[in-house]
């Protein structure tokens, strides 16, 4: 018998080395209570968990500026941070220039670092002449103890142990609710437009927001009929029973047609004089005529139907529905919004679905299932839909929530993940406290008036709670600190999701100072240095009489920071949502498995960063730019040794990854089969290009942090094999990796005044029927603004405009390429538009438009 070689033994063993290596993640991962769900001491675990990686950023800010230092060869006396305010850290050389050298880098510098929440910034006071320290502004103003979890985090099961909903899960769904029922219930769009012009019948600033309704009204009266149960709940919801603005507002809507009367008279008069009108002049006369065309329409209406416009309900409050929400405990609820919405009948709870619908009434159904057999039904579906979209779409926008149409209704998902059990909650009001102080601090540190009347003594900082414990006489004069989410009962007019700086009796000051001499100088250097310090820290500011705030704020000047906790639920890095009136961030659990994916996700997430950081070091330390090797600094951690402890955790706590599965259907993986087309719509065939959009697709994998793809072409078509990557979207591989370069059409932009009342409604109503059909890509964006402009699929060159204002826009000359018609060239056609969008998906990035 042969005698086995060592070589043999050494290949054997080698084998079971290898085997247990790629077997044992398996073993680890099942080895887990996968399915068994997540309970207050898993819940526990992971609030410490996210606290520390929000605290973890001042360190990293620490070990940045350092860095950063030896990347501009200067050696800092002293980095630490600021003791007293947690949002600032200091960096401290031994001479002036560079301190100056420093703080002008880190302006770009620190917007490059690659996690947003660890971005930083130079505080003004860093450009001080002769200043040898430069303060640093973090974009996480708080420090959280860990050792108060309980004060900031809360375990909320959904159910209790005997199956029933648990109460505080309740109160949360309650809230949502609620929030929805004053958008649909509460006091309508239209009473708001009529109050404000009510209170300053005046102000001429409220006429084009006249005439917007003053067309809707008539849309509504063509769509419907003056009869019709849909018209009627309309205009029943321009009034309140304490307010009747009818009047007045018919009288603005008069004094708005005298004013255009005017207008057309004088362009009638060149013309008569046998004088040309120049193409702005003629824009003006044809909208100067549609616009009284349409007021004369709407004034009529309201004095034919002036019982309707007055038959009112009192609006829904947020209290109210909260209390009848309470009264039940019922698996499905209904709560009625009676005859207050034109559309929504009611609002149902489903507890057993976790879902809010919004039931319709029977007539508007009735409509949307007619068969489209003539031109005349198919224009009164179209308007209803319009009209019904843009309803549904303004409660979205008002409550921040996603809804999307059933087959007769419309529909709320409450959770995000499939079979959820359970949440965490972050009480925003606590991290208020902490904002509040952190912006006393601030402001008293910071601005440093020279003017007696806004002095610390004559005004004063406090913060809210102390304010109002002040006598009457007190609460004049000083700036008040104040954040609804801290209060039990929210000042009306003030959102939840922001924090304010009040200036009291501001504005009289402002306007007794615009006298010139030296104090008026003094008085509005001391004034833009308030609001520029605010500014640099996220406020907008704005006069309390021109918003819509309580009249008790007339006075005042209002300084305003929304969403103030962004950045601290960013640095969690966990999928935190806020929702309903903003009192709390919810984090949903289902089980074990679920959340081992998850903190492998984040954990890969904070890797990527550190790579992108390191690859944009190298690009900067070669780049032919002068100064842009000074932008960024070497990274601070070692790329090689933070993969491989990633690695060793995934390895011991099990890499969903590397475990063996039976298969990509079983194990909840996807097959990706992905077509390619040119721009003319076109199949791509040619084996160079399916290589290059083969390796495009391999880089974009791993920029989403999925590894172990397979790749590969068949045909003319690239199939991509993910296992177990269940959170993964094929949108997010196919979308175009392009810059695109957009020629605006200033004729039909908002910035034109002829026409802005009419494009910024069309292109709300196009927005609004794209969220709710969930149809928001360029293409279908321009599909619908088509059918808007009335365009016929079977003559591509005509169109019957479905409203007043899209008639109007056709008549000026917009057109839309239709469906058919979407073959791209290289030659510039000025006769057709197209709509695209900004960047961004939060409304703060639209510019302050409705629409993006």
């Amino acid at each position: 018998m042969e005698k086995h070689k060592r070589w043999q033994l050494f290949l054997i063993l080698a084998v079971v080395f290898l085997t247990i290596y790629n077997i044992l993640p398996t073993i680890t991962y099942y080895s887990n209570p996968l399915k068994k769900q997540i309970g207050s001491k898993e819940a526990e675990k992971v609030a410490l968990e996210a606290v520390g990686r929000v605290n973890s950023l001042e360190k990293f800010t620490l070990s940045w500026l350092k860095a950063q230092s030896n990347n501009l060869g200067l050696k800092p006396v002293e980095i630490a941070l600021d003791k007293e305010d947690p949002r600032l850290a200091h960096i401290t050389f031994k001479k002036p220039e560079s301190a100056k050298l420093f703080a002008k880098t880190l302006q770009r510098a620190g917007s490059l670092i690659p996690f947003v929440p660890a971005q930083l910034s130079a505080d003004p006071r860093s450009f001080d002449e002769g200043a040898t320290t430069v303060s640093v502004q973090r974009r996480i103003g708080v420090h959280l103890d860990p050792k108060q979890l309980d004060t900031y985090f809360q375990y909320i099961p959904k159910t209790t142990p005997d199956g029933e909903i648990s109460p505080v899960y309740r109160d949360l769904v309650n809230d949502r609710a609620a929030l929805i029922a004053t958008g649909l219930g509460g006091k309508s769009e239209p009473a708001k437009t009529l109050s404000t012009i009510a209170a300053d019948p005046s102000d001429n600033g409220q006429s084009e927001g006249a005439i917007r309704l003053a067309r809707q009204i008539v849309e509504y009266e063509n769509a419907f009929g003056d009869t019709s149960p849909i018209t009627q709940r309309y205009y029943a919801g321009f009034n309140t029973p304490s307010e009747n603005n009818t009047p007045a507002f018919i009288s603005h809507l008069e004094k708005i047609n005298q004013q255009l009367s005017g207008g057309i008279k004088t362009l009638q008069e060149i013309r008569a004089k046998g004088e040309f009108l120049d193409s702005a002049q003629l824009q003006k006369l044809e909208v100067f005529e549609n616009q009284k065309n349409i007021i004369d329409s709407a004034v009529l209406i309201i004095k034919r139907n002036s019982a309707a416009f007055t038959a009112s309900q009192a609006p829904l409050t947020r209290e109210q529905v909260v209390a009848e929400l309470s009264k039940t405990s019922d698996k499905i609820y209904s709560l009625s919004l009676g005859n207050r919405n034109p559309f929504v009948q009611r609002i149902d709870i489903n507890w057993s679905n976790d879902t809010i619908e919004l039931i319709l009434y029977p007539e508007i159904n009735t409509i949307r299932s007619l068969a489209t057999k003539t031109e005349t039904v198919a224009i009164t579906l179209e308007k209803l839909n319009q009209l019904l979209f843009n309803e549904i779409a303004s409660v979205a926008r008002f409550s921040e929530e996603t809804i999307t149409p059933t087959q007769t209704d419309f529909i709320l998902q409450l959770n995000d993940l499939t079979n959820s059990s359970s949440l965490l909650a972050l009480d925003i009001g606590a991290v208020a406290a902490l904002q509040v102080e952190t912006i006393q601090k601030l402001l008293n540190s910071s601005w440093t008036p020279s003017q007696k009347e806004l002095s610390k003594s004559d005004y004063p900082i406090y913060e809210y709670g102390t304010f109002k414990e002040l006598p009457a006489e007190q609460q004049k004069l000083g700036l008040v600190i104040y954040a609804p989410a801290m209060a039990d009962q929210p000042e009306e007019g003030f959102r939840n999701g922001s924090i304010y700086v009040i200036a009291k009796g501001l504005n009289p000051m402002i306007k007794k100072n615009r006298e010139s001499g030296v104090e008026n100088e003094l008085f509005e250097a001391d004034f833009r240095a308030l609001q520029d310090l605010l500014r640099q820290n996220g406020f907008i500011s704005y006069s309390g009489g021109a918003s819509d705030l309580p009249s008790a704020y007339r006075n005042d000047y209002i300084f305003e920071l929304d969403d103030y906790y962004s950045y601290l639920i960013a640095a969690t890095r966990e999928k935190f949502s806020v929702k309903g009136s903003k009192n709390l961030a919810t984090l949903e659990f289902t089980d074990v498995e679920q959340r081992l994916l998850t903190l492998n996700k984040i954990e890969t997430s904070a890797h990527e960063d550190l790579l992108k950081w390191k690859d944009e070091y190298q690009s900067s330390q070669v780049s032919l730019v002068p100064g842009t090797k000074y932008d960024v600094p070497k990274p601070t951690k070692s790329v090689l040794w933070n993969n491989l402890k990633l690695s060793f955790a995934k390895y011991f706590r099990g890499d969903e990854r590397k475990i063996l599965r039976w298969g990509l259907d079983l194990s909840g993986g996807k097959t990706v089969r992905i077509g390619l087309k040119d721009q003319n719509n076109q199949p791509i065939t040619e084996e160079a290009d399916l290589k290059q959009a083969v390796n495009e697709l391999y880089q974009r994998v791993n920029r989403l942090g999925v590894s172990e793809v397979g790749i590969r072409t068949e045909g003319s078509n690239i199939v991509l094999d993910f296992p177990g990557s269940q959170g993964l979207s094929a949108s997010d591989l196919i979308q175009a990796s392009a810059m695109y370069f957009h020629v605006v059409n200033e004729k039909f932009s908002a910035n034109n005044p002829t026409l802005s009342e009419a494009v910024n409604t069309f292109l709300e109503e196009v927005w609004n029927e794209a969220v709710i059909t969930n149809r928001t890509d360029p293409e279908s964006l321009n599909v619908i603004a088509w059918q808007h402009l009335g365009g016929n699929p079977e003559n591509p060159a005509e169109f019957q405009p479905l409203s007043s204002h899209s008639k109007l826009l056709y008549e000026n000359g917009l057109r839309f390429a239709g469906p058919r018609s979407l073959r791209r060239s290289a030659t510039f056609d000025d006769t057709i538009s197209a709509i695209t969008t900004f960047r961004g998906t939060d409304y703060s990035e639209w510019q302050g438009q409705t629409y993006p």
